[in-house]
């Protein structure tokens, strides 16, 4: 691609593609690209509503005390290239189109058997491939795009995840219940990894304590 405006437009032809919850595609391209995932240092949000300001939050407390912080989010506010920030600053358009590439020639080898990767997937992998470039920055926070359990951004292995609360959203997508909802935003919950959360929905906070629970006793961490 030769610019942004290239870059631009082949993100936006996969929004054709929809909604695909998994995370084979992500994962085959992520080891083409040699995992630049597992070269930052990352907090996983997710939940139903309160997502992008409690990263904003983290972000500025961070910030506050010295730190380099990225952070992907959805949506954006001013600009599109804002979802992909370092210290609340957007991405470049140079900076853009380099990470697009990279991912587009990626993408390219791993196609099949896997089918078109969405709009979505495309640019986690292209905000993964820019704070893993030599960015030098000591954490990024990454907002979960829906649900959480197969939600493109959850082939991280964060420092904490955090939930900020369970509701009724995209019942069509993450299940007719509040549990149901439940286990699919606690998804992210990983293996020794803590877990915060201030969901006040009881049987919503049964799901994540048991989830929690499982990956050895991470329940300690929940709150409310």
């Amino acid at each position: 691609m030769n610019n942004f405006s290239e870059a631009m437009a082949w993100l936006l032809s996969h929004r054709n593609y929809g909604i695909k919850p998994g995370l084979e595609r992500i994962e085959a391209v992520l080891e083409h690209l040699g995992h630049p995932e597992r070269a930052i240092n990352s907090i996983h949000i997710g939940g139903t509503n309160g997502k992008g300001s409690t990263v904003t939050y983290v972000r500025q407390i961070m910030q506050q005390a010295g730190y380099n912080v990225g952070t992907f989010t959805s949506p954006y506010v001013v600009q599109f290239e804002e979802r992909i920030s370092i210290n609340g600053t957007p991405i470049s358009e140079e900076e853009f189109k380099v990470a697009a590439t990279s991912v587009r020639e990626a993408l390219e080898r791993v196609n099949h058997p896997y089918g078109p990767a969405t709009e979505f997937e495309i640019l986690t992998l292209i905000a993964m491939v820019h704070f893993a470039n030599g960015k030098e920055l000591d954490l990024v926070i990454f907002e979960v795009g829906l649900g959480g359990r197969l939600d493109s951004t959850n082939v991280i292995h964060p420092l904490v995840s955090a939930i900020t609360n369970v509701g009724q959203d995209h019942m069509h997508i993450l299940g007719n219940t509040i549990e149901d909802i439940a286990f699919e935003k606690a998804g992210i919950i990983k293996q020794n990894v803590p877990i915060v959360t201030t969901v006040a929905n009881d049987e919503a906070l049964r799901v994540i304590r048991r989830i929690a629970q499982e990956k050895k006793g991470t329940d300690h961490y929940c709150s409310r």
